[in-house]
């Protein structure tokens, strides 16, 4: 009985439980309708789910008293992604209120404000209610003339458009639009005259700008700037979706920028109707600073960009994957301009001409001083560039390679089009016809610099190519260097030509040459026809003269077939044509040509017999080498070098035309008179234009008047400007002109000058130079000195021989002059005498430095200190010492020479590579060339191979590569490239060999969008000062630890550690990874002192002894060049010299009866019960019904046996 009333009570319970709680919640909402996500709230779902475990998820939870997660689940399941805004005002309201408003809750606590305040596709039960509550919780926006500093958000609260917000904007002065998500445009963009924006992504995040195909009409632009607009874009994608449609994606007819990380693309595969961006107008400026654009097509030109009577100006950035049949990235007409310093054209393809840029015969500009056209093709002419008439090409700087067509595979310049080249490097191109660097067709050119290297021609002009086609091609070149390029000889039908590996010169074109070496190139064999003129091979049709003045040097050339090495001049023929040769190289030196047997001939009768003769060849070689001291001497005059090069026909100069090397010599009784300028120290300005007057006079009395060279002179007077490095040269002045220069503008600057007043001498060059200097106040990073000195020993030493130095530091930044040497990217050259000496001064302290000499042959050499690091406060000096005994002397070394070991002393040399940052690219292979200062070393050195003591190679994230065996006392020098947006840190970058040991050359290098903070709580210093040329790079610090239980590492992340700084603040919180924990990278950009403290969280597990040690951090930052950051640890207030480390243990337990072992409930529910209508948990009433169940079991099986009854007990327990 006592049983049967007791189910009783149990019975009466759960019905009271059930009339009292009603049907839960989750009933109801499994008989809610399914809600349909929209496009917005289907994107939005990632939020939400970030959503959870915020701070005001939290917040909402303990109001309640309990956790919502798992009715936020149920609500999930039936309404997919969908959000809502509506919340419950009432709590009391009826229980199918109550169901509806749940997930409503869950959806609005999770979601940020901005998100709930601007999708207005959010799904909701009740529209009144949602526009109620969006009307009551919204804020006032402000206007984009009232908004903080001109930013304005889109969308926004006020829910105005972009195109609303910009036609807001005040004129003339900028408003910053940021963008908080994806925007499609339904019409074209504009942005109108006056109007000054710029449209940016918010925070890291990139968004998008786009008009999906068919909602912008066929020739409307996606986007215009009008006249006298500005318009700036940076880390937004504008992507085009349009097919075939006829207006470019961008219009400028004012000014635009593509600023860092704006990018213009497309999706779209098919080609395009218009390019992507097209620049119209005299004042229309399009500039990529950082910007992108990509994968364009356009049947017509400018792939990517059309110039028409505008300017597109590139600092940085990149065009790339883009084509066209004219102009795969940009094409130019009307008179427009293209100005590159920076950035690349990549990957781009032409189906006619100009794979990079192509120029149409209007009259246009392209100036090119930096950046890179790279990978480019064009299947005509042009690969990298297309001129085609009439236009001005010029290229003071930057890279031209790897690109590809069938004529002027680098450049290609047509006709009546002008062509200058005073710097850069046209290197790596390929031709399948003639022209693989620089191609001239009935253009005008002058080289006055630069490098054209390592092009290939199928046919002809490895490295330039002259046609003749409308006018005369004609180029002059007065310095540069024209090497490694190859020329074969065949034509695209197989027919053989003159190649010129170097230079080929077509009939009725011209080539002038002055100061030239054109030595060590060769002609090459094919398997037809054996080459002929190793160093220079002329037509019958050639006109050809070698004169002596500003002349050549041809020497160390070679001809396979050893038919003429240095000259070959084929027989005339029928021609006219008869060739000067002059007896007398460069620099008044001999040659002593002789023939093909060695015998010497007289160089003037072989012209004689050829003039004579018309079956006659002209084949002419010679002795000379570089240890020759009239060799030597004609180098000192050399300006242009044509070396390396192969060809069938002429492996350096090969002529149908005409070719002059140098002037006649008979010249008329005058001078001339150059006025130089140089500007130096670090706080001269290099751009500052400094004003000159000439004052001159002839026969006392008579003023000297008209143009002579670059000056035109009135009564005697000349005025012209100057900038650093810049000249100007009066020509041909009367011989006994009395002149006198003065400079004007030079305040605040100490001024050197040399010549400033004379007579002009009979042919003779005459120099007035000026050099003004301004220093900066010392570098707060520190200062050394570093002194070269000379000493000549011996009875055979040549105490008034000139030996060349040239000095290379680490720091390629470093320009100017410094003391007695003046360095141009970290390089100074200069010569000394016996018991000379030269002093740098001011040398930033940490530039790890090395010196060499040349001009040593012949000599014993002893050098001390000739690589080392320079010292603040100190000076380091190399000293060279050079021995030389008198032939016939009795001895051929110094007093004490010294003996050779039995066996070399040998020590090893180690490259590594690492690299570091979020954005750092760990499968990019970087360049590395380790130099030696024993330039006869040769051979393989363990994993690097040597040729003239250079070894190169590449290095990934993690590798390296180890010299082994090399002499010990050898200095090296280890430079890494294409490293371009990295921060480098390198460590023993330069150093000696050591006997039996092993110096490791390391480089890390860093890329990240952002570093860790310095934090606080210690002493800071400066921000590390330098010269106005160095900006310190800053330090980082990765901090790591290791997490060890019971002695093994754990698995898991389940252990948490603080970083806090000195004041308690919190830096970083981090989780065990197994058993390391790593933090985020510190940065620091100042000097000082940094304190950190590092420890362990105790957590709530009883059954584990945490470690409590605490580590200090001691971050001290010096700044001797760039930043460095060095560690020190303390454990609980004592030294500590490795890597913290936290152990923990597990405690040890009292014996207990076996049982289930203790299930660790996590500190955060997984399931969450969905509350009910009293705020009762649903567990209770499952519990009450499963007693009451039991209970009615019981009383029906009352009547049963004991033994039921027991069995029954035995179940129930």
């Amino acid at each position: 009985m006592k049983k049967r009333a007791i189910s009783f009570v149990l019975c009466l319970m759960m019905v009271v439980t059930l009339f009292g709680n009603g049907i839960p919640v989750y009933a109801a909402n499994e008989l809610e309708p399914p809600i349909v996500a929209t496009e917005e709230t289907s994107q939005d779902g990632p939020e939400e789910s970030e959503a959870e475990g915020s701070p005001a998820v939290e917040a909402s939870e303990a109001a309640h008293g309990e956790d919502t997660n798992a009715a936020g689940e149920a609500s999930s399941e039936v309404a997919g992604t969908s959000e809502t805004d509506e919340t419950t005002e009432d709590e009391t309201t009826e229980a199918t209120d109550a169901e509806e408003t749940a997930g409503a809750e869950e959806g609005t606590e999770n979601k940020p404000p901005e998100a709930a305040d601007t999708e207005e596709s959010a799904t909701v039960n009740t529209p009144e209610t949602t526009e109620e509550a969006v009307a009551e919780e919204k804020p006032d926006v402000a206007t984009p003339a009232e908004a903080d500093n001109g930013l304005v958000t889109v969308p926004n609260e006020d829910g105005l458009t972009l195109q609303e917000i910009i036609n807001a904007a005040e004129d003339n002065t900028l408003t910053t639009i940021e963008i908080t998500e994806d925007i499609e445009l339904e019409s074209c963009l504009l942005i109108p005259a006056n109007k000054d924006i710029k449209i940016q992504s918010s925070d890291e995040e990139q968004y998008t700008i786009e008009a999906p195909g068919g909602l912008i009409a066929l020739f409307q632009n996606l986007i215009s700037v009008e006249e006298g607009a500005h318009l700036t874009f940076e880390n937004v994608r504008i992507l085009s979706s349009r097919q075939g449609t006829r207006g470019p994606v961008l219009l400028v007819n004012g000014e635009v920028t593509l600023g860092e990380d704006a990018i213009i693309t497309t999706n779209s595969n098919e080609k395009q109707f218009a390019s992507a961006v097209k620049v119209d107008g005299e004042d229309a400026i399009l500039t990529i600073a950082g910007g992108t654009i990509s994968d364009f097509s356009f049947t017509g030109s400018g792939g990517a960009v059309f110039v028409e009577n505008g300017t597109l100006n590139i600092t940085s950035g990149t065009i790339e994957n883009c084509s066209a049949h004219l102009g795969g990235a940009v094409a130019v007409e009307k008179q427009g301009t293209v100005i590159m310093s920076g950035g690349q054209i990549k990957e781009c393809k032409a189906d006619e001409s100009g794979g990079g840029i192509y120029l149409a015969p209007t009259g246009s500009t392209f100036d090119m001083s930096g950046g890179e056209i790279t990978s480019c093709d064009a299947w005509w002419a042009g690969g990298a560039i297309a001129d085609d008439g009439g236009n001005s090409v010029s290229i003071s700087g930057g890279h031209i390679s790897k690109n590809n067509s069938i004529n002027g595979a680098g450049v290609y310049v047509g006709n009546l089009s002008t062509f200058h080249m005073s710097d850069g490097a046209i290197v790596s191109n390929h031709s399948n016809a003639s022209g693989g660097g620089l191609h001239l067709m009935g253009a005008t050119g002058e080289m006055t610099g630069g490098t054209i290297s390592y092009n290939t021609a199928d046919s002809q002009g490895g490295g330039i190519v002259l046609f003749q086609d409308k006018a005369d091609g004609n180029l002059t070149i007065t310095a540069g260097t024209i090497s490694h390029n190859t020329a074969n000889g065949i034509d695209l039908g197989g027919v053989i030509h003159y190649a010129g590996g170097g230079i080929y010169v077509d009939e009725g074109c011209a080539l002038h040459l002055y100061n030239v070496a054109i030595a060590n190139n060769e002609a090459v064999n094919n398997p037809t026809r054996q080459g002929r003129g190793g160093g220079f091979a002329a037509c019958p049709t050639a006109k050809v003269e070698i004169h002596l003045n500003q002349g050549a040097i041809i020497y160390q050339n070679r001809d396979q077939s050893g038919f003429a090495d240095e000259v070959y001049v084929q027989e005339r023929g029928a021609n006219q044509n008869i060739p000067f040769i002059s007896q007398y190289y460069l620099g008044g030196g001999k040659y002593d040509w002789t023939d093909a047997k060695g015998n010497t001939i007289d160089v003037y009768q072989s012209v004689q017999t050829y003039r004579d003769d018309p079956n006659q060849n002209i084949t002419l070689f010679n002795d000379l080498t570089d240890k020759d001291p009239g060799v030597k001497d004609a180098l000192e005059e050399v300006k242009v070098h044509i070396a390396e090069n192969k060809g069938l026909y002429g492996g350096g100069i090969a002529t149908n035309g005409t070719v002059i090397i140098g002037t006649e010599t008979e010249e008329p009784a005058t001078g001339d008179l150059t006025v130089s300028k140089a500007v130096s120290g670090d706080g001269a300005d290099s751009n500052k234009p400094f004003s000159f007057t000439i004052s001159a006079t002839y026969k006392p009395f008579k003023a000297i008047n008209g143009t002579y060279g670059d000056m035109k002179f009135i009564d005697g007077v000349a005025n012209f400007t100057l900038k650093d490095k810049e000249s100007k040269t009066a020509s041909g002045l009367p011989a006994g002109t009395v002149y006198t220069v003065t400079e004007n503008d030079n305040d605040d600057y100490t001024v050197t000058k040399a010549n400033s007043e004379g007579t002009i001498q009979q042919d003779t060059t005459v120099t007035a130079s000026f050099e003004n200097r301004k220093e900066m106040p010392p570098c707060p990073c520190g200062e050394g000195e570093l002194i070269v000195a000379k000493t000549v020993t011996g009875s055979g030493g040549d105490l008034n021989k000139e030996f060349t130095f040239t000095v290379t530091l680490d720091k390629k930044n470093l320009s100017g002059q410094y003391g007695d040497m003046t360095f141009a990217n970290g390089v100074a050259t200069f010569t000394l005498k016996h018991g000379q000496s030269k002093t740098a001064k001011r040398l930033p302290a940490g530039a790890s430095y090395t010196v060499e000499e040349t001009g040593s042959d012949g000599y014993i050499v002893s050098k001390t200190n000739a690589a080392g690091t320079i010292q603040t406060g100190s000076t380091a000096t190399v000293a060279f010492e050079n021995y030389k005994e008198r032939p016939g002397s009795g001895t051929d070394a110094p007093p004490n020479p010294p003996v050779d070991p039995p066996t070399e002393k040998t020590g090893n040399l180690a490259v590594t590579k690492t690299v570091s940052g979020s954005r750092g690219d760990q499968n990019k292979d970087f360049t590395f060339t380790v130099t030696l200062d024993k330039k006869d070393l040769n051979g393989k050195y363990g994993d690097m191979s040597f040729t003239g003591g250079v070894a190169t190679f590449t290095l990934k994230h993690g590798q390296s590569k180890t010299a082994n065996g090399l002499p010990a006392g050898v200095s090296y020098t280890v430079e890494e490239s294409d490293n371009s947006g990295y921060t480098v840190t390198k460590t023993n970058a330069t150093g000696p060999i050591q006997t039996g040991s092993t110096a490791t050359a390391s480089f890390e290098n860093y890329k990240g969008s952002s570093g860790g903070s310095g934090g606080s709580g210690g002493s800071s210093g400066g921000n590390g000062g330098g010269s106005s040329s160095h900006t310190p790079q800053p330090a980082r610090v990765n901090l790591t630890a290791t997490k060890t239980m019971d002695g093994l590492i754990p698995t898991g992340s389940g252990f948490t550690f603080f970083l806090d700084d000195a004041n308690g603040q919190r830096v970083q919180v981090k989780n065990n990874q197994g058993g390391n924990i790593t933090f985020d990278t510190l940065t620091f950009n100042k000097t000082g002192t940094y304190v950190y403290y590092l420890t362990e969280q105790t957590g709530n597990d009883k059954n584990i002894n945490y470690d409590t040690a605490s580590y200090k951090v001691t971050v001290t930052v010096t700044c001797p060049y760039d930043y460095a950051a060095s560690v020190a640890y303390e454990k609980n207030g004592q030294a500590y010299n490795s890597v913290p480390a936290f152990a923990n243990t597990t405690k040890q337990a009292a014996p207990a009866p076996a049982q289930t072992p203790p299930v660790i409930t996590p500190a955060r529910p997984l399931d969450k019960v969905p509350k009910t209508e009293d705020s009762s948990n649903l567990a209770l009433w499952g519990i009450l019904a499963a007693a009451s169940l039991l209970s009615l079991t019981v009383l029906l099986a009352g009547n049963k046996t004991r033994k039921v009854r027991s069995q029954g007990k035995e179940h129930q327990s």
